[in-house]
Parts: structure tokens; sequence; C-alpha cells
């Protein structure tokens, strides 16, 4: 019987472990998410400002909505080009 315990305790003691571990990552996830999403609030207006420069400096007399739709192209096409990167160096890691 003591076995029994000594063994359930045991395992109960590195699921614990192991719970705190993961939950320790994912709560770092979480936080890195949260704050690369303020990052993005906060370069949203610089970046429509910038586009819209571009409109006027390429001769473009683009409405409002078409404006916002080539930024959102844009950063889309930045943003997934990074994310392939950043997976890529990743992969390269493990």
């Amino acid at each position: 019987m003591k076995k029994i315990i000594q063994k359930h305790t045991k395992t109960a003691k590195e699921a614990a472990k192991e719970f705190r571990k993961e939950f320790r990552k994912q709560l770092i996830v979480a936080i890195t998410a949260a704050f690369a999403f303020l990052i993005a609030l906060v370069w949203r207006t610089p970046i429509e400002n910038l586009i819209g420069k571009m409109n006027i400096w390429l001769g473009l007399a683009l409405d409002n909505i078409y404006s916002q739709i080539i930024s959102a192209i844009i950063v889309t096409c930045i943003g997934v080009g990074i994310l392939i990167v950043l997976s890529k160096w990743e992969a390269r890691e493990d």
C-alpha cells in the first residue's frame, strides 16, 4: 500500500511540475500576443498616413476606402513575408 501511495505521489508531483512549465509557456505566449497587438495598434495611424502620402506622391487620387484597402494589402504582404521568414528561422532552430 505504501509503495502505491509513493508511486501516485511521485506521478502527481511530476504532473504538477509539467503543468507549471506548460502554464508558464502559455502565459508568455499570451503576454507576447497582447504586446504584439498593442504594437500593431500603435503603428496603425502612421502606416495609414504613410500610404496616404505615397498616394499623393504617386499622383493617385484615391478615395479614403481605396487607400485603406491598399494599406491593408501592403501591410498584409509585409506581415506574411515576416511570418514566413520567422517560421523558417524557427524550423532551423529545431
